[in-house]
């Protein structure tokens, strides 16, 4: 499960690269950054991720430990977070499929909030490293962004979404040699909860990456992130679909 999603958070930076690589000559002039972080963790053992059928998705303290970041073509880490915890909530959900023996949540509405804590290259304990929302969803043929597939039966819980990051510490950044910097950041998350059949107990991985676009011109930022939004949906959406074969929403 963990390496499906290294592979997953590996395929977002390779669209994201892509989606990049097709701005035009004019925006690279205007020197536009990339900042990634690519953030995960494992978990034996109970977890805090609830998603109740009609009602919003939910984790609190979900533990978190490494953390890799580029920015343009240097690279730190993997980095330990010591103490790293995730926390979200969703908004309610938008609509529910039964999809026996389980059931989607869909979330198009956007809105909610997530937080990451923990503390990494110096940063004290317990320190803020990341804020988001949940993103809205994007005009058809991405309906939805945010979803969840719960499987009673099994304990299976997988969750997954588009992010707008709304802040980055800016002592990480300026560790990275990123500080004082305007940017438009977009990300995905990714929680699964689902039983180790070898030991019979249930265990969580979660994946966090974080794509931050540096420009001196916001209208630029803006127009390249939405693109970025757009084709990383359809991947998510693609995989997803792949995987499960849902009812579109």
């Amino acid at each position: 499960m963990k390496e499906t999603l290294v592979t997953k958070n590996r395929i977002l930076a390779a669209v994201a690269v892509l989606a990049l690589s097709t701005l035009s000559p004019r925006v690279w002039a205007d020197q536009v950054h990339v900042v990634q972080f690519n953030i995960s963790g494992l978990q034996s053992g109970p977890s805090n991720l609830l998603a109740p059928k009609g009602r919003p998705a939910r984790d609190s303290g979900e533990p978190v430990n490494q953390m890799q970041a580029l920015v343009d073509d240097a690279v730190f880490g993997p980095l330990s977070i010591s103490g790293g915890a995730l926390s979200f909530v969703t908004p309610n959900p938008t609509s529910v499929v039964d999809f026996p023996p389980g059931y989607f949540n869909y979330f198009a509405s956007g809105g909610g909030t997530l937080a990451l804590t923990g503390s990494v290259l110096g940063l004290p304990d317990d320190s803020l490293l990341m804020t988001a929302t949940f993103a809205p969803a994007i005009p058809p043929p991405f309906p939805s962004t945010t979803s969840v597939f719960v499987d009673p039966t099994t304990g299976l819980i997988d969750f997954s979404g588009l992010l707008n990051i709304i802040s980055v510490n800016p002592m990480l950044l300026s560790d990275l040699g990123a500080g004082d910097v305007s940017y438009q950041g977009f990300g995905t998350v990714a929680v699964t909860r689902s039983l180790n059949t070898d030991t019979g107990s249930l265990g969580t991985v979660t994946g966090i990456t974080a794509l931050l676009i540096v420009t001196p011109e916001p209208g630029t930022a803006f127009l390249s992130g939405t693109a970025l939004l757009g084709i990383v949906a359809g991947w998510r959406r693609g995989s997803r679909t792949r995987a499960r074969i849902p009812p579109d929403r």
